[in-house]
Formats: C-alpha cells, structure tokens, sequence
C-alpha cells in the first residue's frame, strides 16, 4: 500500500492545512503520516516507496540537507509562496530549478503562480488552499477570546 508522508518545517503554521491534507489522503485509503521538523523526519524510517508531500517550497532554504536527504524519493512539493512579490520570487524560482527532477511534482496554490513557472518549464498542479472542516473547531475554541483592534 502507498504510504504518503507529509512534512513540514513549520508545524505551527502549517499544522491545519497538514491535518486536513492527511485526512484527505486516509479518506482515499491510503497511510499517511505527518511529520514535523527535520530532526524528526531524520530518525523516521522511510521506506523506499515512500511519497513525500513536503509543505513550503521554503525550506529547501532554511534547511539546505533536506535536497539531499530526499533525493531517492517520490517527492510533492507544495509551494506556498507567492510569486508576485519580488522579495520572494528570485528564491523561488530557484528552488524550483533546484530540486525539479523526475521524481518531483510542483503543487501550487495560486493561479498566478501556475501562469508564472510555465515560463520556466516547470510542470505543475493548482491544488488551492481552501476551507477544511476541520478550521470549525479551531474557530470555536478562539471565539471567546476578544477582539481589539
């Protein structure tokens, strides 16, 4: 059976989108599992038909050994940085460049950005944000919290 693995750097930013994206994948019947942080996605045991959905194109950067460590695999990178915005898009695109090969596969969640790399030849897929049933609870538990501007 096809085991999903999903990861991510920044599990308090991403820890929703991530729960959801995995819920989705079960619902489908497959294994999936989330796991947060390098360190932990070091000492996990990967299994060598592994498809690993790594959330935020990003962290190629902030965590350069992760190109390298995932290179035998069956990688899904989601992309969740704009590309209208020059402070971001230089990196961006190089990170595309960095680590397209055949066993990667670009989603992305702006339309904007599916127009933008087909400049550059980067096969990708519009897979968007959106609202997950899951967020009800998470809007529930901060209602009673005031709001001050």
């Amino acid at each position: 059976m096809k085991r999903f693995i999903i990861w991510t750097q920044a599990k308090r930013l991403f820890y929703l989108f991530s729960e959801a994206l995995k819920e989705l994948i079960l619902s489908y019947n497959f294994e999936c599992i989330t796991v947060y942080k390098f360190v932990n996605l070091q000492r996990f045991e990967l299994r060598e038909d592994d498809i690993i959905i790594i959330i935020g194109i990003q962290f190629f950067k902030l965590v350069p050994e992760l190109n390298n460590f995932l290179k035998n695999y069956r990688k899904i990178v989601y992309s969740t940085e704009p590309l209208c915005c020059k402070n971001r898009l230089k990196d961006t695109v190089n990170y595309f460049e960095n680590i397209h090969d055949k066993n990667t596969i670009i989603w992305e969640y702006s339309k904007y950005n599916i127009e933008y790399l087909k400049r550059y030849d980067i096969k990708n897929y519009f897979i968007p944000f959106g609202y997950y049933k899951m967020y009800e609870n998470r809007i529930k538990k901060n209602k009673k919290k005031s709001l001050r501007y």
